[in-house]
C-alpha cells in the first residue's frame, strides 16, 4: 500500500437531507413575513407630508411592498406548504427506514 493514502470517508455526511432543506426553506419565508409585516406597518402609519429625500425612501418602499396584504398571504401558504412537504417527506423516509429495517430482519432468520 502507498505512503499516500486518500484519506477516509467522514464518518457523518456534511449534505442536508430533503426535509431539512425543507425546513430552511420555509424558515426563510417566515423571515420574509417578518420583513413585509414590518413594511406593512411602517407604510400605515408614514405620514404622507415628508421631505424630498425621506419621500424617496418611502416610494421605494411601496414600489417593494405593492399590496403587502397580498404578498402575506402568498407567503403564509407557501411556507405552509412547504412544511407539509418536508413533514411528507419525514413520513417517506421513516417508512422507507423502516421497511429497509424488516427486510434486514427477514434476511438474517
Amino acid at each position: 500500500m502507498s505512503r499516500f493514502a486518500p484519506p477516509s470517508p467522514p464518518k457523518y455526511s456534511p449534505v442536508f437531507s430533503k426535509a431539512e432543506a425543507l425546513d430552511f426553506a420555509a424558515s426563510q419565508l417566515d423571515n420574509r413575513i417578518v420583513d413585509t409585516e414590518l413594511a406593512k406597518a411602517l407604510l400605515g402609519i408614514i405620514p404622507k407630508d415628508l421631505p424630498p429625500d425621506q419621500a424617496d425612501y418611502v416610494a421605494t418602499l411601496k414600489r417593494i411592498y405593492l399590496e403587502p396584504q397580498v404578498q402575506l398571504d402568498a407567503l403564509r401558504a407557501a411556507a405552509t406548504a412547504i412544511r407539509d412537504l418536508s413533514i411528507e417527506e419525514r413520513l417517506v423516509s421513516a417508512r422507507a427506514s423502516a421497511a429497509a429495517a424488516a427486510g434486514a430482519d427477514r434476511v438474517r432468520t
